[in-house]
This record gives C-alpha cells, sequence and structure tokens, in this order.
C-alpha cells in the first residue's frame, strides 16, 4: 500500500528538494499521503492550494476516481449524495 506507482504521479518534494516519504502529488495538483488518521492506514487527498485534505481514501483507484470527480465538479466539495453515487462510504 505504501507504493504508488501510477502514472501521472510523482513523490512529493519538500522545499530542500528531498522526497516526502509517502506522500505523492499528481500532475494536476492534487497530493495524496498515507496517514493513520482518522482510523485504519488510508489516503488523505489534498485539492491543489489546499491545506486540509478533503478527502480519505482506502485504495489509489478510489482516490484517482474521486478527484476525477471534483475535477469534472470545478473543485466542488463532495457530499454524502456524490459519495453514494460513487458507492463509497464518506
Amino acid at each position: 500500500m505504501t507504493d504508488f506507482p501510477r502514472p501521472m504521479w510523482m513523490a512529493k518534494q519538500s522545499p530542500a528538494g528531498t522526497a516526502i516519504r509517502n506522500c505523492w502529488q499528481h500532475l494536476s495538483g492534487y497530493t495524496a499521503s498515507l496517514t493513520g488518521r482518522p482510523g485504519p492506514l488510508r489516503y488523505a487527498v489534498t485539492r491543489p492550494g489546499d491545506r486540509d485534505p478533503f478527502a480519505y481514501l482506502g485504495t489509489p483507484e478510489e482516490i484517482e476516481l474521486v478527484i476525477g470527480v471534483d475535477r469534472t465538479f470545478n473543485s466542488k466539495p463532495l457530499t454524502a449524495e456524490d459519495f453514494k453515487k460513487l458507492e463509497l462510504q464518506p
């Protein structure tokens, strides 16, 4: 789960230019980082330019799906209804 070898993703770099462990950046600017909060290990997903995550997801496939939806809706925050349509749990 800690490897995230997907097209369009790269290791996120610190200001010093070193790779941040368990943190990846999509070419569109979204960031995904492996976290244990809240609950079990999952990925925290942050929009470009934001500081706080807008979603916590369990797999890279879910990350790509939610980013696609988020981009489609012009960065409109996802609602519980959006998750129901995707058959995911918020």
